[in-house]
């Protein structure tokens, strides 16, 4: 019985040969992929052989190694060189690679975009720099990419079966299978067999395998009757779009310049995949072969009107950098086809954009440089406008009453720089009012400097920028807050606070403590906490067995002892104070806030605040209830009973 040839390619024979011929014809890629798989095994079996911001490189590098060398070998190929040759021509490009990588200190937006540049190099490396015909590109890329399919197809296969047989044994005989075994076999199958796969299905001389330009009858069914019909119909739903905005004279909506350039990529990469069907298919086809680039300039005149209008308001982030890209890749292909339309190669799509985004990669014209200047300069305006930057650039603390919304761009560019690793260029900005920042940054050195580095990203500090915000003496803004006014959670900490587990002790001059938490929510019941206390049993050391706490909807928290001894707490300025500062952790300088003593009961008591919510509440769940309450409380309470009467 003759044996079904893709069956005969999962056989134990044939990855062999596949892994060798890999191993021969692509030696670093190979190396690279074995690299990684090792590394990645290792880190889940926790054999700690390098720090976790060394490994995460590492990986990153071996990663683009793999494909940066698989590129340089298929530009050695088309040009006969011999293997020592190709191998010694990638070697400084890995070195230049490498220092992208590891001297750096935390990855950036260069890390994405030199990905993307090293990925879109596979598609036209065997034709860069020499004559070639375009039904030689377009072969060789869509045998190349039915490699990657059938890869992925086998490699699928390939770990759910070792999976369901090692499941097998477990069940059945009982065997303890670690379940660090079926992770070891889903690593080594998507980052060594897939990979090798992938180099063994590249074909081997590009210019004489794509000769024959042929596509699947299902390939040319999607292309004809479905990609080609909706790129046509979406166009004409923008161009129904920019007429609406021409009428209504507005400009348009944030999200546009996502959808242009979404529209824009994925009409490209159409426009190449319908290459041999460009004069034998449909009529809608045909029409949108011919005329995509020309029908393009209207929406890509929408992105650059919507894009240089977010720019100005909110200034360049790494994700507009990339749309600002799209925006000169697709111009330049709508040019370069309307002017010079015999000389629209198609290996010019992904060359092009390769250049873009290799040149967005590092520099100070790259895309994380570019967004930093600019922010940095929004933050600038900003502190200027709020009293903070004086004239003659010194900081101080401002006096005045900052606008929401200028506080609300201060607040988003600060946590715009964190999530960079970028706070310390604040350093000057912000040392002049260090005093400010809260009592565990005063005795520190380098208030920047990261202590929790993990995966080439620092994780201190989260709370930085609202302390930076109530040092230059304003209240931190959320991003999801609007108006200033409908924040419905505020979460606001201590300076410093006595912390319990539950259990009384005795503290002078009360005779106990206990540490509990009264959770009241955003409805409009009271949900009374009971404490279970615990420890001191004896009659004689506690003559009661629980307290309740119950947090009300007027700010008040009656704590009651089942002896009838009870205090109530007044928690309604603390709601006030949330409500107009607006800030996550109460000065130093006003802790006697959080430091209450009863209004009215008979227990002898005090209670000190650790941290509390507050916001506004919801009644029935529809109409907020005004003004902000207390939605919850954690704190500690001091107390004595009260000596009963005719008691010493």
């Amino acid at each position: 019985m003759q044996v079904p040839n893709f069956f005969k390619k999962l056989s134990i024979g044939y990855m062999v040969d596949v892994v060798k011929a890999a191993a021969l014809r692509f030696p670093l890629s190979f190396l690279c992929a074995t690299g990684l798989t090792v590394t990645s095994v290792l880190e889940m079996h926790k054999v700690d052989t390098f720090p976790d911001d060394i490994l995460a490189r590492m990986m990153l590098f071996m990663a683009q190694g793999a494909v940066l060398a698989l590129g340089v070998q298929l530009f050695a190929e088309s040009r006969k060189w011999p293997l020592l040759k190709s191998i010694l021509c990638a070697l400084p490009l890995l070195g230049i690679l490498a220092a992208s990588v590891f001297v750096p200190d935390h990855f950036s937006a260069m890390q994405v975009f030199l990905s993307a540049a090293i990925f879109l190099l596979l598609l036209f490396a065997p034709f860069a720099g020499r004559r070639v015909g375009e039904d030689a590109v377009w072969g060789f890329n869509y045998l190349s990419a039915l490699a990657v399919i059938f890869g992925g197809v086998s490699t699928m296969i390939l770990c759910l079966g070792m999976s369901a047989i090692f499941a097998s044994i477990k069940y059945l005989f009982e065997v303890d299978i670690s379940s660090n075994v079926f992770a070891d076999i889903w690593i080594i199958g998507w980052e060594f067999f897939f990979p090798v796969y992938v180099l063994a299905g590249i074909p081997q001389d590009p210019d004489r395998e794509g000769e024959a330009c042929t596509t699947p009858v299902g390939v040319s069914f999607i292309a004809n009757y479905l990609m080609a019909p909706m790129m046509l119909v979406y166009t004409a739903i923008l161009y129904a779009y920019g007429l609406k905005i021409i009428v209504q004279w507005s400009l348009p909506r944030g999200n546009l310049a996502y959808m242009v350039t979404g529209f824009g990529g994925v009409g490209a990469l159409t426009h190449l995949a319908v290459y041999p069907m460009r004069l034998s298919g449909t009529w809608m086809l045909r029409l949108f072969y011919k005329y995509f680039y020309f029908l393009l300039l209207g929406p890509l005149s929408l992105l650059a009107v919507g894009i240089w209008t977010r720019i100005t308001e909110y200034g360049v982030t790494e994700q507009r950098y990339a749309i600002v890209l799209c925006l000169i890749w697709l111009t330049f292909l709508s040019a370069l086809h309307l002017a010079r339309r015999a000389q629209m190669h198609i290996k010019y799509v992904p060359m092009v954009l390769a250049v873009l985004v290799l040149i967005a990669s590092a520099g100070p014209w790259s895309a994380a440089s570019v967004s930093l200047n600019s922010q940095y300069a929004r933050l600038q305006s900003g502190l200027r406008l709020a009293g903070v930057l004086t004239e003659d650039g010194s900081i101080q603390k401002t006096d005045r009453n900052v606008p929401f919304e200028t506080r609300k761009e201060i607040s988003s560019i600060l946590e715009f720089l964190r999530e960079r690793d970028a706070l310390p260029h604040l350093r000057s900005w912000v040392e002049p009012v260090r005093a400010g920042l809260g009592e565990k940054y005063i005795k520190q050195e380098d208030i920047f400097a990261c202590k929790t580095r993990r995966a080439s990203r620092c994780y201190q500090d989260y709370d930085l920028p609202r302390n930076i915000m109530s040092a230059w003496g304003m209240a931190y803004v959320d991003h999801w807050d609007r108006d200033g006014k409908e924040t419905t959670n505020l979460y606001v900490n201590a300076p410093s606070a006595i912390r319990g587990d539950n259990r009384i002790i005795r503290i002078a001059p009360y005779a106990y403590m206990v540490s509990f938490y009264v959770y009241k929510g955003h409805d409009n019941k009271d949900n009374p906490s009971t404490l279970q206390l615990k420890g001191l049993s004896a009659p004689a050391l506690a003559p009661f067995e629980k307290m309740t706490a119950q947090l009300s909807n007027d700010n008040r928290l009656t704590v009651k002892a089942d002896t009838g001894a009870e205090a109530v707490f007044d928690l309604a300025h603390l709601a006030t104070w949330a409500e107009e500062t607006r800030t996550r952790e109460m000065p130093i300088g006003q802790a006697d806030k959080l430091q209450l003593t009863p209004v009215t009961g008979n227990l002898i008591a005090e209670f000190r605040v650790e941290s509390f919510n507050a916001g506004l509440g919801e009644m029935d769940g529809k109409q907020p209830i005004r003004p902000w309450r207390i939605l919850n409380v954690r704190g500690d309470l001091l107390f004595s009973l009260p000596t009963p009467a005719g008691g010493k």
